[in-house]
């Protein structure tokens, strides 16, 4: 079963993430920096993995593969197998984008009786996906528009500001804040938590 062997090995790799935050929280390196660079790394590896199974999972259901719980997806179109289900559903685009939670509910929508088995849980894990991709497009571009999106995920996860600013991504990851959705919890933390919550949900 595809659905499975994808799901078995997003969680290898999520736990391989849990386990080394955990160490560097257990074990700081000396350098600071060094320690910063591992949690980007760490997060940009957990982003990667949630949109691995995304993808494979979203491909699984258009073939008709049921979720693991045994649920049967309603789909509108019938590839024959899964390169011609990701051709059918990439089309004339020159890559499907799947960090878009926005744009993925719009796909669930297009191929998928009421957008299920995945919209209604991408929708509920909304909040989480977004800012997500606002870190994971800062990591990557360090552009002036990611670093401004990237802003709005600070002034979210950090509704108390700090009294010396994060001093990059890492260092904004490592914190523990002391209100908003992720009190008291590491920031990197949240998210390895809530996107292997979500990496769950979308195969149950």
């Amino acid at each position: 079963m595809a659905l499975a062997d994808a799901h078995l090995a997003f969680r290898k790799e999520m736990l391989i993430c849990h386990l080394l935050n955990q160490q560097i929280n257990d074990t700081p390196p000396a350098n600071v920096a060094q320690a910063n660079r591992l949690r980007e790394s760490i997060f940009l590896n957990a982003y990667v993995a949630v949109e691995r199974l995304l993808e494979t999972t979203f491909l699984a259901y258009a073939l008709g593969e049921p979720t693991l719980s045994g649920v049967n997806p309603v789909r509108y179109l019938t590839p024959k197998d899964e390169q011609h289900a990701y051709e059918m559903i990439r089309s004339s685009q020159p890559f499907l984008d799947w960090t878009s939670p926005d744009t993925v509910v719009q796909r669930c929508e297009t191929y998928f009786q009421n957008g299920d088995p995945l919209k209604s849980i991408i929708t509920s894990a909304m909040d989480l996906l977004r800012h997500a991709k606002r870190i994971r497009n800062y990591l990557t571009h360090r552009s002036r528009e990611s670093a401004s999106e990237f802003k709005k995920t600070e002034n979210a996860l950090l509704p108390t500001p700090p009294l010396a600013p994060a001093s990059c991504c890492g260092d904004f990851l490592g914190l523990v804040p002391t209100a908003g959705p992720c009190k008291r919890v590491q920031i990197l933390t949240y998210f390895l938590n809530g996107l292997s919550d979500f990496g769950d949900l979308i195969v149950a």
